[in-house]
C-alpha cells in the first residue's frame, strides 16, 4: 500500500495529505493533523477531511488549545483525553435520565444484596410496595421536595408508624444517596429532617399479650394456617426475634438447642431444647441442613410477619380502641415472653436467651419484688 505524503501548511505544526482520486471544491480532499511537544516528546493527533468540515483554521485553533493545556496543565492535553470526556458526559447524561425503577434493578438492587444481606429483603419490600408506585417512573434527577412531601404524606394517610415512614424513605435516601456518589445525580439526597421523616421520640411497645389472648391467637391460627400457627408458637416458645425464626435452618436444630446465627448484633446464640419445642419442633418435616425450618402455605420463606397473624389478630378484636404503641404486633410476642422470663431467671441468663449485648435491654424488663423489699427494710433498726 502506498505511503501518502504528508505536506507542509503556512502554520508550524499543521499539515495535510491529500487524497489519492477524491476531490472537495476544485481541489483535492484534504485529511489535516497537527503536531506538538507534551512532556518532551513529540505528540501527533489526527484531525480529519476537508470534506467533514475541518480547515487550517480549524486545526490551528485545536493546536493551539492543546499546546495551552499541555503548558498549563488544564483542559485535555490529548485528543484522545477530550474524546474520552466527551463520551463520559454523554454517557452521565444518558444515567441522569434513568429512572427510578431502571436505577433500582440496574443497579441498586444487586448492591444492597450484596452489601446488606441481613436487609436487603426488607429494602426490597419497601421499594415495591411504597416507592415503585408512586416514583417508580420518575427520572432520577427530577425527584424533587415536591416528591418527597407527596411520599410522606402518602404514607402517612396509609396510617404507617413514624417508624415505618422513617424506614422507607430511608430506603428511597439510600437509593438516591448510592446514585450521587456514582455522579449520576447533582446534589444529595434531603435529610430525613428536612422531609419530616424521622425516628419517633418513642417508640416502644408497652403491650403484653395476655395467656388468655395467646390461646385465643394460637387456635385460630392452628384453624386458618399452620405454617403461620407453627412460626407464632415457636416465637412465643423462644422469644426470637422474627428476622431469627424466618432465617433459621435445619442445621442449626440439635436434640439440645436451636442456634440463631449472624443475628442483629451480629452475635451466634444457642437456646436450650425445651420440652414444648422439643414437640414442636418434631410435629415439621425435616428438611436438609441449608433448608428453612419454617416455610408459608406458598413454601416460600417468611420476608416479613405472617400475614395470617396480623389477620387473626384482626378478627378477635384484640386491638380495637387501641393507640398504635398499645397494639399487638408480631414483635409484641417477644416483649411478652422478655417480660414473663424476667420474673424468674436472673438478668446474666435473660440477655443470654434474648440476645442482648448490654444489660440495659434486659434492665427494661426487671422489675424489683416489692415483698422482698419491704421485708429488708423491716429487718433495719433505728
Amino acid at each position: 500500500m502506498a505511503k501518502f505524503k504528508w505536506n507542509s501548511t503556512s502554520i508550524r505544526g499543521v499539515r495535510y495529505r491529500e487524497h489519492p482520486t477524491r476531490k472537495h471544491g476544485v481541489k483535492k480532499d484534504r485529511y489535516f493533523a497537527i503536531r506538538y511537544q507534551k512532556d518532551g516528546k513529540r505528540r501527533e493527533a489526527a484531525l480529519g477531511w476537508a470534506s467533514e468540515g475541518w480547515t487550517i483554521d480549524k486545526a490551528f485553533a485545536q493546536l493551539s488549545m492543546l499546546k495551552e493545556a499541555a503548558t498549563t496543565g488544564e483542559g485535555h492535553a490529548t485528543l484522545k483525553d477530550k474524546r474520552q470526556a466527551a463520551e463520559r458526559k454523554q454517557q452521565q447524561q444518558k444515567a441522569k435520565r434513568i429512572s427510578l425503577d431502571e436505577y433500582w434493578s440496574s443497579a441498586y438492587l444487586a448492591h444492597a444484596q450484596r452489601t446488606k444481606k441481613k436487609s436487603w429483603h426488607k429494602e426490597e419490600s419497601h421499594y415495591r410496595n411504597h416507592l415503585s408506585p408512586l416514583l417508580g417512573k420518575t427520572s432520577l434527577c427530577d425527584i424533587s421536595m415536591h416528591h418527597w412531601d407527596s411520599l410522606v404524606s402518602r404514607l402517612t394517610s396509609q396510617a404507617l408508624s413514624e417508624r415505618s415512614i422513617e424506614y422507607i424513605s430511608g430506603t428511597l435516601r439510600r437509593v438516591l444517596r448510592h446514585a450521587h456518589d456514582r455522579g449520576i445525580t447533582d446534589s444529595p439526597p434531603p435529610s430525613g429532617k428536612k422531609v419530616g421523616a424521622t425516628a419517633p421520640t418513642n417508640n416502644r411497645r408497652m403491650r403484653i399479650i395476655t395467656p388468655e389472648e395467646k390461646v385465643l391467637i394460637l387456635n385460630e391460627l392452628k384453624i386458618s394456617d399452620l405454617q403461620a400457627w407453627r412460626i407464632t408458637l415457636f416465637a412465643f416458645l423462644t422469644g426470637c426475634r422474627a428476622s431469627e425464626a424466618f432465617s433459621l435452618e435445619w442445621r442449626n436444630v440439635t436434640a439440645n438447642g436451636i442456634t440463631f446465627e449472624n443475628t442483629k448484633n451480629s452475635e451466634s446464640r444457642t437456646i436450650p431444647m425445651s420440652t414444648p419445642l422439643r414437640k414442636l419442633i418434631a410435629s415439621i418435616a425435616t428438611g436438609a441442613p441449608t433448608e428453612k425450618v419454617f416455610t408459608n402455605a406458598h413454601m416460600r420463606t417468611y420476608k416479613e410477619a405472617p400475614s395470617p397473624f396480623r389477620t387473626a389478630v384482626s378478627r378477635l378484636g384484640l386491638n380495637e380502641d387501641r393507640a398504635r404503641l398499645d397494639c399487638i404486633s408480631f414483635h409484641s410476642i417477644r416483649h411478652t415472653v422478655a417480660t414473663e422470663l424476667a420474673k424468674q431467671i436472673d438478668i446474666r441468663s435473660l440477655m443470654d436467651i434474648m440476645g442482648w449485648k448490654v444489660p440495659a435491654m434486659a434492665l427494661r424488663y426487671m422489675h424489683g419484688d416489692e415483698k422482698k423489699a419491704l421485708d429488708a427494710l423491716e429487718q433495719l433498726t433505728s
